[in-house]
């Protein structure tokens, strides 16, 4: 692992820490400390991808390692966001530990540059296509993690148990909210990563609508649509949209294994 993941790997576990202190009630001062420590290691992280793109001369998303350690700066991003919107630090303790997880992974021998990518893959189409893509993706992620917490807290308020998540997490209308919010942004950004790669592909790859992994995506798309209607159409429906929101999420996992296991897809690079 090069030294700089190291570094910022320790401030997210740091960070994580700091968010048990703030979740159980304990060590007010290493809990004050776990969102500065985060956006700590949020800057040399970004640092770091800033650096990495200048020396592969585009997104640094061609290798795993590359894709992890954005993906993993992606959603701590959207994460900051969202716990600085929302005003509450009660769930940071189920988004860092994964971010340090993926950085961790991540930071796995990138001592060497990779081998010269295809000449589409510098476009800054592509770039704007695989941000947008790989943001909405972590959005969806942490909307699922929200989604979680809401169906535990929605079934212990039903069963009449007031355990630890009870009394420390927000009020489920409020955590409902914070998974719709993450959902809303990571719709417009799938939204979007479509609509740039529909007008990409139009030019470079004619019938690009038969490849299953667009197809797919669109399908996943739609899952992620029917839960937002599900939501803001009927109000008590929250437990429906979660579930689809989860239903989505999973599609996304297996859109992620389907070009390279399951079917030929023209989103395989060298």
């Amino acid at each position: 692992m090069s030294p700089i993941h190291l570094v910022i790997f320790s401030l997210y576990v740091l960070s994580s820490v700091g968010y048990l202190a703030v979740f159980r009630g304990r060590a007010p001062a290493l809990g004050r400390n776990a969102q500065p420590l985060m956006l700590a290691g949020m800057s040399l992280h970004m640092a770091y991808l800033v650096a990495r793109g200048f020396a592969v001369g585009m997104l640094p998303m061609t290798t795993l390692p590359d894709a992890l350690t954005t993906i993993a700066f992606a959603m701590a991003a959207v994460y900051a966001y969202l716990e600085i919107q929302e005003g509450t630090p009660m769930t940071g303790l189920f988004v860092l530990p994964f971010i340090a997880v993926i950085t961790l992974i991540g930071g796995v021998d990138l001592r060497a540059l990779p081998p010269p990518p295809l000449v589409m893959l510098r476009s800054p189409w592509f770039a704007l296509h695989t941000l947008s893509a790989v943001t909405s993706y972590c959005a969806f992620a942490i909307a699922a993690i929200y989604g979680v917490l809401y169906l535990l807290l929605y079934h212990e308020l039903k069963l009449g148990r007031f355990s630890l998540l009870y009394h420390r997490l927000p009020p489920l209308e409020k955590l409902g909210g914070m998974s719709v919010r993450s959902l809303v942004t990571g719709f417009v950004l799938l939204t979007c990563a479509i609509l740039i790669g529909m007008f990409w592909l139009s030019r470079l790859k004619p019938g690009y609508l038969d490849d299953p992994k667009v197809l797919w995506t669109l399908l996943t798309w739609c899952v992620f649509g029917s839960s937002l209607i599900a939501r803001f159409r009927w109000t008590s429906a929250g437990p429906v949209s979660v579930y689809l929101t989860l239903t989505g999420f999973g599609m996304l996992l297996v859109s992620m294994l389907l070009p390279g296991h399951l079917a030929a897809s023209f989103h395989q690079f060298p």
